[in-house]
């Protein structure tokens, strides 16, 4: 080995520094795999659009079925990107803030024929927002639907396997149940027999004609 060779060395990392450097690499792996979260229904939900970065409500983000939101906010916003990039109304929602829908030409003709074509005029108002099916490409797709707050539902709900949810009502309890809005009648006790004291006084006493 030639003796003017020469080796160098890069300076090592302090020890509390490599344990920074590895807790923030935890944090970020632990951030990205917290994908999953559970409705009431129990159903795990794989929260897709957060971890893509998603900026709009979709089918994956409804925490039931169907529910009835009030409309807070009304804009217009661009939406996709590249040259399939287009304006639509968006609306958000008082329940559901962190994301609003981007309203597709089914959803906002409903929303236009239910109230009006002036969209300032749908804030505080309330909508039936469900998960449904739409054909697209021949394929069976989930989707977010609209509708007014106490009709039934054009499209039938499904949870996120596409199985249909029957749909029920405000106020409307299912076959079968007692509705806690209307009241229970208290079972009746059983006549019980008088005492036999109580046969002898009358026996003695007769009632007055």
């Amino acid at each position: 080995m030639s003796a003017n060779k020469r080796f160098y060395c890069l300076p090592r990392m302090p020890p509390e520094s490599h344990e920074r450097h590895m807790d923030l690499k935890t944090k970020n792996v632990k951030s990205n795999l917290n994908l999953t979260k559970t409705n009431s229904y129990g159903e795990k939900l794989m929260n897709v659009s957060s971890f893509l970065g998603g900026n709009f409500l979709t089918h994956l983000d409804l925490p039931l079925p169907y529910q009835r939101w009030t409309v807070s906010k009304v804009d217009q916003q661009l939406v996709g990107q590249g040259q399939s990039a287009e304006q639509k109304i968006c609306i958000g929602f008082a329940e559901f803030q962190s994301k609003p829908l981007a309203l597709n030409k089914t959803n906002l003709k409903r929303v236009a024929q239910l109230y009006s074509d002036e969209a300032d005029s749908w804030i505080g108002r309330q909508l039936l927002v469900y998960r449904s099916t739409t054909s697209f490409q021949g394929e069976s797709r989930l989707c977010v639907r609209l509708c007014g707050p106490q009709q039934p539902p054009p499209d039938p709900p499904c949870d996120l396997h596409g199985n249909l949810v029957p749909y029920q009502p405000t106020g409307s309890p299912p076959q079968g149940a007692v509705s806690l809005e209307e009241p229970v009648n208290p079972p009746t006790a059983p006549p019980q027999e008088p005492a036999p004291w109580e046969v002898d006084d009358q026996k003695n006493n007769p009632p007055s004609a």
